[in-house]
């Protein structure tokens, strides 16, 4: 019973310390800065421990920390070994067991092996990363040699077995949020223009030969939208085609006729006078 009561006290404390330390690491703390860039910006390059024009140069891009080897003037790039941390890098330095490197991903090297591409989650660093400061170790196989970022050596004044680091800081700022995209205006400015067609036909009326003109209108009404690459314009017509209105002429013109005598307005003798200029009617 005891040991079982020591055994739940002490996952109980294992749990804790657990919590605890994560509360305390400051990665987890939600931050109102974020890195911007490093300094310093770039380091030399040191080639068979001699200084040479090669240079790893740090950047900050979408969250992650970009190493870039340029090789010296003549020289091919192979795989690179990268160290980068809060802690102070592992004695002895292996470069083959550094976390980021070409074998495993992290590192690409270029067509032409004149550089290569460190890829560095800024997620993965410990510590407080706009405040602590951090080391870096960065050797590649330069030629036939192995090239180092220059500074102090990691094991000791004599520096044996040979292996170089460097610090650096991240530059913070204040975290800004985009500015929202205004969404494109769906709003059109429409002109109308109303155009009037006018059509002619003609109907003639047999009885007593009475000649009848109808006039027909048609309303058009032309939408044109802006700006000018808008669809074509479409053609509405606001009446049906060939609607027949009435007109008005000198005289009332008749529209009905009752068993062959005409009921109209006019005398019977300029009837048969009309008649006989068509030709000639027989009754």
């Amino acid at each position: 019973m005891f040991s079982r009561s020591l055994l739940s006290a002490a996952v109980v404390l294992g749990l804790t310390g657990s919590l605890v330390n994560a509360t305390l690491r400051p990665n987890l703390i939600r931050r109102e800065d974020v890195p911007i860039s490093v300094d310093p910006e770039c380091v030399g390059m040191l080639v068979g421990q001699k200084p040479v024009d090669g240079t790893i140069c740090l950047s900050v891009s979408d969250d992650n920390l970009i190493v870039t080897y340029s090789s010296p003037e003549g020289k091919s790039l192979g795989e690179a070994h990268l160290y980068v941390g809060a802690d102070y890098p592992p004695i002895p330095p292996a470069p083959g067991q550094f976390p980021y490197r070409t074998t495993n991903g992290y590192c690409v090297v270029a067509d032409d092996k004149q550089s290569q591409t460190c890829t560095v989650p800024l997620s993965e660093l410990t510590g407080d990363i706009c405040k602590d400061t951090y080391y870096l170790a960065s050797h590649a196989n330069v030629g036939n040699h192995a090239g180092w970022g220059e500074g102090e050596c990691i094991v000791g004044p004599k520096c044996n077995p040979w292996a170089t680091y460097s610090t650096f800081h991240f530059v913070c700022a204040p975290k800004t949020t985009p500015a929202p995209v205004p969404e494109p205006s769906t709003s059109e400015i429409i002109t109308v223009t109303a155009t009037t067609s006018i059509c002619e036909t003609s109907t003639i009326v047999s009885s007593d030969t009475t000649i009848v003109t109808t006039v027909t209108k048609e309303t058009i009404i032309t939408y044109t939208t802006c700006p000018s690459e808008a669809p074509v314009p479409t053609v509405y017509s606001t009446l049906a085609p060939n609607a027949t209105v009435s007109t008005h002429t000198a005289a009332p013109v008749p529209t009905e006729f009752a068993g062959g005598s005409a009921s109209l307005g006019i005398g019977f003798g300029s009837v048969v006078a009309l008649a006989a200029l068509l030709g000639g009617v027989v009754f």
